[in-house]
């Protein structure tokens, strides 16, 4: 290599590192501005939360809420760690109403504060209620969810109509009871028993931000590698170019695993997504489909931001990281069965946000290869997920959102 050559390498790489630094430190200042300051005491719980596994996100976005919630008028507002020996344990016993997770690990709080009202966080990828016995130690749990002392339970994800929560279910999961019964192999639809009472199912709310482990990936823990993502949040074209559909190479595609040796309804459910598409690859030549290996993080991304059309189908929830990861590159994608619940933020309307397909995926020819023909209906689509995404996902919105519900569950408790 020539002197030149070097000097021209070594100035590309510089200005690349200048460019990932440039992005960190800018997404760095959207977390520390005066109105969005973390409160100190999160970082009590920042090596025992978040930094744990993306289950414990939810600690993160409520503590970036609470500026906001003070501002709201919620004046009285401690961020502590859930341990009977901390030194905030005086600070638990003074509160009014505890926020804490649905987990077994939680089960004495309910014994050790008898006369506090919860709001619970159940913290699951599916749509279904999943909470057992064992999670409370003061009788049967649907008595003490039925009680007066729990105001709510958020989830991110919630089934429609509540009836669902009941069964019929799969792995105690509603969303895998539609899916076609030659694909069971030997699991069992049934009902949940003992049932939930619909005092209990009128408590779950789908208000869990799940959007902000990509927008406050810095703030009480979080994976730095997604702080690419602060020129979509930003609107930031330089930092984050989004094409339209039109402008892409690729028309559709499925990114993920075919084959669930857990779940045998879920590896079929997977397959037919696999078939459907090379059906309409066989149908449709001249549309590129694509159903790619393993690829790291970058080569995935960037395949992301040139894809038309992501696919999606249902894991152990009806939702998937690679939805927020397919909208904040641009795509529209397609689920199934969308109509059967609600996430929030609610990304996922059927067919306004979402392209909404049956749960075997026999439709998805039909939908997906009138959307290719028609980029424009299908960018208006694609570009509905995108606002919402980039509204919903703030710490601002989700305290608007969590204020009012919290004054609908103290009126009605």
């Amino acid at each position: 290599m020539s002197r030149s050559q070097s000097c021209t390498f070594a100035l590309i790489l510089f200005i690349a590192i200048l460019r990932i630094l440039f992005g960190v430190y800018n997404h760095r200042q959207d977390f520390t501005e005066p109105t969005q300051q973390a409160e100190p005491e999160c970082q009590a719980l920042i090596h025992k939360g978040t930094k744990d596994g993306y289950k414990a996100f939810w600690m993160s976005a409520f503590a970036r809420a609470v500026p906001h919630l003070k501002a709201l008028g919620w004046r009285s507002i401690n961020i502590v760690a859930l341990d009977p020996s901390s030194p905030h344990q005086p600070e638990l016993a003074a509160c009014d109403v505890l926020v804490m997770a649905l987990t077994r690990r939680n089960a004495p709080v309910f014994a050790s504060f008898p006369g506090k009202r919860f709001i619970l966080v159940e913290k699951s990828d599916a749509g279904t209620l999943l909470v057992q016995d064992s999670y409370a130690t003061e009788g049967p749990i649907e008595r003490v969810l039925a009680s007066k002392h729990v105001l709510a339970i958020l989830k991110h994800t919630v089934v429609l109509p509540s009836s669902r929560h009941n069964g019929p279910l799969v792995q105690d999961r509603a969303h895998l009871a539609l899916l076609p019964a030659d694909g069971m192999q030997g699991w069992i639809s049934a009902p949940r028993t003992p049932v939930l009472s619909q005092a209990v199912l009128d408590k779950v709310h789908p208000l869990l931000p799940m959007a902000a482990r990509w927008r406050y990936v810095l703030s009480c823990g979080g994976d730095l590698s997604a702080a690419r993502f602060h020129g979509f949040f930003t609107r930031n074209s330089t930092l984050w170019p989004i094409k339209p559909l039109a402008q892409r190479s690729l028309d559709v595609a499925f990114v993920g695993r075919n084959s669930y040796a857990a779940s045998a309804a879920l590896t079929t459910h997977r397959r037919a997504a696999v078939k459907a598409l090379m059906r309409l690859r066989a149908s449709h030549p001249e549309y590129k489909v694509m159903v790619p290996g393993h690829m790291s993080q970058h080569d995935y991304l960037s395949f992301l931001l040139d894809l038309k059309v992501f696919v999606s189908p249902w894991g152990w929830g009806e939702w998937s990281h690679k939805d927020f990861e397919a909208v904040l590159c641009g795509c529209l994608v397609v689920k199934p069965a969308a109509s059967s619940y609600v996430v929030y933020p609610n990304l996922q309307e059927a067919d306004v946000s979402v392209v909404n397909v049956r749960p075997d995926f026999a439709d998805l020819q039909e939908k997906v290869g009138a959307l290719l023909e028609d980029t424009a209906y299908a960018q208006q689509m694609a570009d509905e997920a995108m606002e919402r995404l980039r509204v919903s996902s703030g710490a601002d919105s989700f305290a608007q959102a969590l204020s009012s519900k919290l004054t609908s569950f103290l009126q009605h408790a």
